[in-house]
């Protein structure tokens, strides 16, 4: 069956797999649920995502509300001695009043350039770290899927090494009642017993590699269900339209490490400009209106003579005020900001190209990896085929007489390397078509699900058979 993904296409013969085994899908969405460092660059971008409202508040207009309530009690004394040693007061004053008070005041930024280039820092800022949420994403979805595909591999090996194992153990028995029955000597007796006890250290190393290739899933996941894992798929097919350059072409435009640097090669220019906004004029309108309302009441005391009065007055005032400030000297700290704006804007510019060399390389390796692992699984079908017919004639050379057991059991292990290899060469193929598609900033969800769909597609005649 053939069928075209919008990502990629895959070449499959197909059947449908044991419903119960954990897929690719099932474990990237387990994987996702429970990855801290993932967590984290999700907090990430959400806090920095506020960098750019932050910013635009400093450009827009602020109103200010003030109010007071005072209340005050004052005394004056004015005494005049006398002869008689004792004072009098000619002159007395006591007031009592409340004060309340309150003021708008409106201003806004007419001109500030640092201001304005810190706003548009930080519209990459929240660029730079939506980028960096999406390279998590991606890096964890690669390292679910390479880990994934490794447990496929690992059980696969186990799969074929137990086949060949459960295959020469029978062998020797039979060569073994034929050498007791005289029907065949001891060479080919021992040579049995050498095959079986090689396959079955290779299949304990394979279970070692099983569990390590469980381990390290398990670690990505939090942990792993009780299915089984699916077979390989039979054949793999990418996109043979996708050459080097037009990956190339897809990772300038998607890579989410690359759109980070480039992100933050623009904060870092516009950090420039915003030291350069300290050697220009500031400019700011405020507006205000302000009042004040007094109640009470003052009482007089003159020769003996009292008087009584109110204490009261109301007091309005509107203004409006243009600010200029210009920074004409600073001992030197604002050319020492500048000089460092422009160092890190060269650190960002080349930390840019730096990641384009990296992705360039990833890209090359793998896209030719995948070729490579593509031309092995092409070979490796067909030697798999030759080695199946060379199993089948010498089993029947050996029944008829014309060869010895050496031979026979010699085509067995050739079968036995064949179909590991091929079993390598698809898992190789599978992941570095990941890794490729990592490098141009293509993993996303929907590449993974249907990454989990071909996994899961099976059939034709079995590699293990």
């Amino acid at each position: 069956m053939k069928r075209r993904w919008p990502i990629f296409v895959l070449v499959l013969v197909s059947a449908s797999p044991p419903i119960w085994a954990q897929t690719l899908w099932q474990t990237w969405q387990m994987a996702v649920a429970q990855d801290p460092e993932y967590v984290v660059y999700q907090k990430r971008f959400e806090a920095l995502s506020q960098q750019e409202p932050m910013a635009l508040g400093a450009l827009l207009p602020r109103l200010s509300v003030h109010t007071g309530l005072q209340s005050a009690s004052s005394r004056i004394l004015s005494p005049q001695l006398s002869g008689s040693g004792s004072s009098t007061y000619v002159y007395a004053e006591t007031a009592n009043g409340r004060l309340a008070s309150w003021n708008v005041t409106l201003s806004q930024m007419v001109f500030n350039w640092s201001t304005l280039q810190h706003y548009r820092a930080s519209q990459y800022q929240v660029l730079a770290a939506a980028a960096q949420y999406q390279a998590a994403r991606q890096s964890l979805a690669l390292n679910v899927i390479t880990d994934y595909i490794q447990w496929l591999a690992a059980q696969a090996d186990v799969s074929v090494l137990r086949r060949a194992q459960r295959g020469f153990a029978h062998e020797a028995h039979v060569v073994k009642s034929e050498y007791r029955a005289g029907t065949t000597g001891i060479l080919g007796s021992e040579e049995a017993l050498v095959a079986l006890g090689e396959v079955r250290a290779q299949v304990s190393l394979a279970l070692s590699r099983l569990a390590q290739a469980r381990a390290a899933l398990e670690a990505i996941t939090g942990r792993l269900s009780s299915r089984p894992a699916p077979a390989l798929p039979r054949r793999f097919t990418p996109p043979v339209v996708h050459s080097t350059t037009q990956w190339l072409s897809l990772a300038w435009r998607h890579n989410p490490v690359l759109a980070s640097y480039r992100a933050l090669s623009y904060v870092a220019a516009r950090n420039v400009s915003a030291s350069l906004g300290k050697f220009l004029p500031v400019i700011t309108l405020q507006l205000e209106h302000q009042q004040e309302i007094q109640t009470g009441t003052s009482y007089y005391s003159i020769a003996a003579q009292y008087f009584e009065s109110p204490n009261s007055y109301r007091n309005l005032g509107n203004s409006i005020d243009l600010h200029l400030s210009w920074n004409l000297f600073a001992g030197g700290s604002d050319r020492a900001a500048l000089s460092a704006a422009e160092a890190r804007q060269g650190e960002a510019l080349a930390a840019l190209a730096a990641e384009r060399r990296v992705i360039e390389k990833d890209i090359t390796s793998n896209a030719a990896s995948v070729i490579w692992a593509r031309r092995r699984i092409r070979l490796y079908r067909q030697s798999l085929e030759v080695a199946r017919h060379a199993v089948t004639t010498s089993s029947e050379g050996v029944r008829a007489g014309l060869i010895s057991e050496n031979n026979a059991i010699g085509d067995r292990q050739s079968a036995t390397t064949v179909q590991r290899g091929l079993n390598s060469a698809i898992a190789s193929a599978v992941m570095h078509y990941a890794k490729v598609a990592d490098a141009a900033g293509i993993i996303t969800p929907s590449f993974i699900y249907h990454l989990s769909l071909m996994l899961q597609v099976t059939g034709g005649e079995s590699v293990y058979d």
